[in-house]
């Protein structure tokens, strides 16, 4: 629930901001809020859609806590994040940090991907991550279910 926290608050102000518009006759305000959150979110994605290497795996064991990532899986790790910041950065996914299967980033922005988008492309999340003065901040989260 964690995770999902600043997008519910940018989903507060879209609905508050459409009733206003719907109210003033003014549908080009709810355009300005989806521009808002592009530009918060937009950026960081866009810049960890651009890495793709150092490809590694990394398992429970190396993460030295078994309740970041199932005992028994492994995720892969796109990018130069170090075992730690995956290790902090999981910490602050919240609920389904278990479905973790990748973990991309370096040291200004990380998306973890929880859930198998090959496998199952409609009930997947996104969670995406800034660091700011060296402490990781959420986001906000992109899930994707019918």
């Amino acid at each position: 629930m964690a995770a999902k926290l600043p997008v519910v608050g940018v989903l507060v102000a879209c609905v508050v901001t459409a009733s206003q518009a719907i109210a003033d006759g003014q549908p080009a305000v709810v355009v300005g809020v989806r521009d808002q959150l592009v530009a918060s979110i937009g950026r960081g994605y866009a810049h960890v859609a651009k890495i793709e290497r150092p490809v590694r795996r990394l398992g429970g064991q190396a993460l030295g806590s078994p309740s970041l990532i199932k005992p028994t899986a492994t995720i892969s790790v796109v990018g130069t994040l170090t075992d730690q910041q995956v290790r902090t950065i999981l910490g602050l996914v919240g609920d389904g940090v278990l479905e973790t299967t990748k973990v991309t980033g370096d040291q200004e922005f990380a998306v973890v991907q929880l859930g198998e988008p090959q496998r199952d492309p409609c009930c997947t999340t996104t969670v995406l991550f800034e660091s700011r003065g060296g402490n990781w901040v959420n986001l906000g989260a992109i899930t994707q279910s019918h």
